[in-house]
């Protein structure tokens, strides 16, 4: 087949720990400059998944959201826990932005 088959690491892993390195690495990018990256991630917040896998998704999210702004000023919101809202959609971590929806 054309396509290789990726072979998932699930660990044991803080999201907040994941987040703030891909958040990060954004935070200093000339491009970023204009949008409010704002997180709302509890230190105590685990997850068993794959870490470069997350990451890679995370990173790819937020680069879609800031080629929608294309420099204009927006916010993207990445939240995780255990809040009501997020638990009755059960999806206990949320990444949205200010953009206008395609």
């Amino acid at each position: 087949t054309p396509f290789k088959s990726l072979d998932m690491v699930p660990q044991d892993t803080s999201l907040s720990t994941l987040v703030d390195e891909v958040v990060g690495a954004f935070r200093v990018r000339e491009d970023c400059r204009t949008i409010d990256v704002r997180t709302d991630v509890p230190a105590d917040i685990t997850a068993e998944l794959d870490v470069l896998l997350f990451k890679q998704a995370l990173t790819n999210l937020i680069e879609n959201a800031l080629n929608a702004y294309a420099g204009r000023e927006g916010s993207i919101e990445i939240k995780a826990g255990q809040a009501d809202d997020l638990l009755a959609t059960g999806k206990p971590i949320r990444i949205a932005d200010s953009g206008q929806d395609l």
